[in-house]
């Protein structure tokens, strides 16, 4: 290892410049040696001044601990640097030599250990540890896009010699012979088709009958192909709906942004029943998982106008008897559902702040994912989802995992007090402050970091590669006899960091959290089919994200309603291995369908009769 790469990883770097230019002061005969030995003197106070600087925070805490600053709540039973020894060059020294060995040994272990394998892993029949199915969800998750819209043609061609400009006159018998040679030409093709559409008519009877045209809604020129490639592109591939139409209306004026906006508004309606369903059937699932994060929406930056019992009841009624989800009101059916903005904690009012949830849920072979976007947090929406879980009787006994970062807004609002639940935390969680603060100046911290890093390592590599096998007692004997001791030594250093740094630093609350939490990060030992983290739901939560640098906000609730319906649509599709086009055009095309059994068209279902060959409905 480089000495000098590890130096500049601890602002030594600043030191090697000083010496440096102490030899060019030595050897440049053209200054007296009184001003040259003065320099020298003063760069050498200079860098002994930056070493000692180095040091000034824990000196700080040093004197506030001595003065009696700190409260005395974190005082009592806690003396941080208590054995330490005072500070001099030779602790610098031997600090620097055990950080050192440290970034040694955590680079050593990344430079070994094997690369990730994205390849299907051969399961033996009836093994219930069918890791790879159960983590389809996760298949492929590093990619924030995974919704290819392309169709790919095959064309031949051949090219030959030109034998009039290119061939001498004098070649005797040249023979001739081909290779192959790919190139791949990409067009964005408008198709615009022309019916000639018969009318047959009896001018005796008055009889009519017009032929349909039965490959796209009424309403629209457009094919349920287009509305499904379209929407696949603006929430699956994060094209905001304005630079699409700009893309698209320079081949025809047809698409323009509101257009675009109600082709998306009609999938929105067409799914709507089967989002509900979705919701509800979280309440059946024996492990939930989820996050949030902030969102715009500027409709809900103002409370909502009140409305009266009577009148919401009545809006409820009349969506509920309305057979077209294209005249359904689902924004008040999804209020009914889920409810809207949720009171403050304190009693001071209703919350303010906008937040995008996912909800990951696993009933048997069915994956279950849910946006939805509020003025509520995941620990309101999980809330509800046990609420209803809490209705059901033979459901209060039966254990359901709950995994989550296990800051207090994601944990359930309000927590039923009649269900067997078990919380668990997530180890991506807890390594992140070691990784945040593994470049610090202090050599103490930069030696924790590295040394944690190390650990969490290992342990996501033990546990990758007994999934791989895919073996439920392979996970089990990896968990309990490698990550286990490994998760000690893990708990042992962050009790070290707990007595060495004062209570309340930043860097003391990334051990705070380990030791006071260790139960529910470790829970996943114990059980191999729960997973130790909660990354699954980060990574859903980072297509948000990156839609909201786009988009910077959405205007009304309605369209963000829209954009969690197919977000959920699009993303269960996913987790139950179903192609997302083939089943919007199904879904748009057997809608009235849809909205009365929703429950047979959801993309579970879906999969399940497309293998089976034997659909619910089918259009005519």
């Amino acid at each position: 290892m480089n000495k000098n790469l590890v130096e500049s990883k601890t602002d030594l770097l600043t030191q090697s410049k000083i010496d440096h230019i102490c030899d060019i002061l030595s050897n440049d005969h053209d200054i007296s040696l009184a001003i040259r030995s003065q320099i020298i003197e003063l760069l050498r106070l200079i860098k002994e001044m930056s070493s000692v600087a180095k040091n000034q925070k824990k000196t700080a805490e040093l004197l506030r601990q001595a003065m009696g600053l700190l409260p005395k709540k974190e005082r009592e039973g806690k003396t941080p640097m208590q054995g330490d020894e005072p500070w001099s060059a030779e602790v610098e020294k031997k600090l620097r030599g055990k950080c050192l060995k440290a970034f040694e040994n955590w680079k050593q272990y990344k430079a070994k250990r094997p690369p990730k394998k994205n390849k299907k892993v051969k399961v033996k029949k009836g093994d219930q540890a069918n890791t790879d199915k159960n983590d389809n969800a996760d298949s492929s998750s590093e990619s924030v896009f995974q919704y290819p819209s392309a169709d790919v043609n095959n064309e031949k061609k051949e090219t030959t010699v030109n034998r009039e400009k290119d061939v001498p006159n004098d070649l005797i018998n040249p023979s001739s012979s081909f290779d192959k040679r790919i190139r791949f030409n990409v067009n964005l093709t408008i198709t615009e088709i022309e019916y000639n559409v018969e009318t047959l008519r009896c001018p005796i009877t008055g009889f009519s009958k017009t032929a349909t045209v039965d490959d796209g809604p009424a309403k629209f020129r457009v094919t349920y192909n287009a509305i499904a490639q379209i929407t696949l592109l603006v929430y699956g591939m994060g094209i905001p709906i304005v630079r699409l139409a700009a893309s698209l209306g320079a081949s025809r004026d047809y698409f323009n942004p509101s257009r675009i906006y109600r082709l998306c508004l009609h999938v929105a309606r067409a799914c709507a029943s089967v989002y509900q369903v979705i919701f509800e059937d979280l309440a059946l699932c024996n492990t939930l998982s989820g996050d949030d994060t902030f969102n715009s929406v500027l409709e809900m930056r103002t409370d909502e106008e009140e409305i009266s019992d009577e009148d919401f009841n009545k809006a409820l009624y009349n969506s509920k008897q309305e057979p077209d989800p294209q005249k359904a009101d689902f924004v008040v059916e999804t209020k009914k559902l889920l409810g809207s903005q949720m009171p403050r904690k304190d009693g001071k009012g209703l919350k303010k702040s906008i937040f995008t949830t996912v909800v990951i849920g696993q009933k048997q072979n069915d994956h279950l994912i849910l946006y939805h976007t509020e003025r509520k947090s995941f620990g309101d929406i999980l809330g509800k989802i046990l609420a209803n879980r809490e209705l059901k009787p033979e459901l209060r006994r039966v254990k359901c995992s709950i995994q989550s970062d296990l800051s207090s807004s994601n944990l359930p609002n309000p927590e039923p007090k009649h269900l067997n639940l078990e919380y668990l935390g997530c180890s991506a969680h807890a390594r992140r402050p070691f990784w945040r603060y593994r470049n610090d100046s202090d050599s103490d911290i930069m030696y924790y970091c590295y040394t944690m890093l190390l650990l969490f390592d290992k342990i996501a590599d033990f546990d990758r590669d007994a999934k791989d096998t895919g073996v439920l007692q392979n996970i089990v004997n990896s968990r309990q006899q490698e990550q286990k001791p490994l998760w000690d030594e893990i708990l042992q250093y962050a009790k070290e960091i707990q007595d060495q740094f004062a209570p309340n630093s930043d860097f003391a609350k990334s051990a705070d959290y380990i030791v006071n939490n260790f139960a529910k990060l470790t829970k996943y030992l114990s059980e191999p089919l729960l997973k130790p983290d909660n990354n699954h739901a980060e990574r859903l939560l980072r297509y948000e994200k990156i839609m909201l640098d786009n988009s910077k906000f959405r205007v009304t609730k309605k369209g963000r309603l829209a954009y969690d319906i197919i977000r959920t649509i699009l993303t269960t599709c996913r987790a139950n291995g179903v192609d997302a086009r083939e089943y919007l055009i199904y879904i748009m095309k057997n809608q009235i369908q849809v909205r009365q059994n929703p429950r047979y068209f959801t993309p579970y279902a879906y999969a399940k009769q497309k293998n089976n060959n034997s659909f619910y409905a089918v259009a005519n």
